[in-house]
C-alpha cells in the first residue's frame, strides 16, 4: 500500500519517507555506499533515512523524483538509493509499457519489483508477509487466462480489495482464542467475545463501492 501510494503521488515527500521507514525495506539489495565509496550497512537504514528527511524537510521539498533527487545531489548513498526507487517506480506505474498490463503481467511486475527491492525476502520472514507472496502467487496463476488490461490505477484498486478479502490465518497452537473478522464469526459458539470497535458509530458500516461498479 505504501508502494502504491508512492508511484500514484508520483514521490509525495510523506509517501516517500513512509515507505522509506517500512521494516521490510532493505538496504542489502542495493550496495548503497558512502561518499567514502563504502559500502553501508543494514544497521546504517535508519541514520540515512533520518538524514534524507532532514534534507527534504529543509529544503521545503513537498514531492517529484527531479526535486527530490536535487535536493540529495550532495549524499551520494542518499541519491544512490532513491535514484533506484525512481527508476523502479517509473516502470512499474508511469512508463509507457505500464499504461495497459494484463493481471498476470501486474502480479508478475509486483513480484519482480519486491524481489529488486529485496521486500521479498524480508516478507518470507513475516507470517503475514508469507501470506501476502502465497496470495500473489495465485492470482497471477488464477488469472493466467484473463486478457483484459488494466492501468495502474485499476491494478491498485483490484489488489488493495484482493487483500482486504482474503483473511489472515494466525498460526498457534492455542486454540482457545482466536481472532477473526465478524463475517468469519457467524455460526460458530464462543464462551466470550470481544467485539473491538463495535458501537453505534461503526457498525452497520456502509457498503464499500467496489472497483467499477457500485452498490
Amino acid at each position: 500500500a505504501a508502494w502504491f501510494e508512492l508511484v500514484a503521488s508520483r514521490a509525495d515527500t510523506l509517501a516517500l519517507l513512509d515507505f522509506l521507514k517500512t521494516p521490510f525495506l532493505s538496504l542489502f539489495e542495493d550496495d548503497v555506499r558512502d561518499a567514502q565509496g563504502q559500502l553501508l550497512a543494514e544497521s546504517d537504514k535508519a541514520t540515512l533515512v533520518m538524514e534524507i528527511e532532514i534534507r527534504l524537510r529543509r529544503k521545503n521539498v513537498v514531492g517529484s523524483w527531479d526535486l527530490i533527487l536535487n535536493a540529495l545531489e550532495d549524499h551520494p548513498a542518499a541519491w544512490q538509493w532513491i535514484t533506484k526507487l525512481a527508476r523502479l517506480a517509473h516502470s512499474y506505474g508511469a512508463s509507457a509499457a505500464a499504461g495497459r498490463r494484463q493481471l498476470k503481467e501486474w502480479t508478475s511486475q509486483t513480484l519482480q519489483l519486491m524481489s529488486d527491492l529485496g521486500l521479498d525476502r524480508q516478507l518470507q520472514n513475516d507470517s503475514a508477509g508469507q501470506q501476502l507472496l502465497q496470495m500473489l502467487q495465485a492470482l497471477g496463476s488464477d488469472c493466467a487466462a484473463i486478457s483484459t488490461t488494466f492501468n495502474f490505477s485499476e491494478w491498485r484498486a483490484f489488489l488493495l480489495m484482493q487483500m482486504e478479502n482474503t483473511p489472515f490465518t494466525f498460526k498457534h497452537h492455542d486454540q482457545r482464542v482466536v481472532m477473526l473478522p465478524l463475517n468469519g464469526a457467524r455460526l460458530r459458539r464462543f464462551d466470550a467475545v470481544y467485539l473491538i470497535g463495535g458501537d453505534a458509530k461503526h457498525l452497520p458500516s456502509r457498503p464499500q463501492d467496489t472497483l467499477f461498479f457500485s452498490n
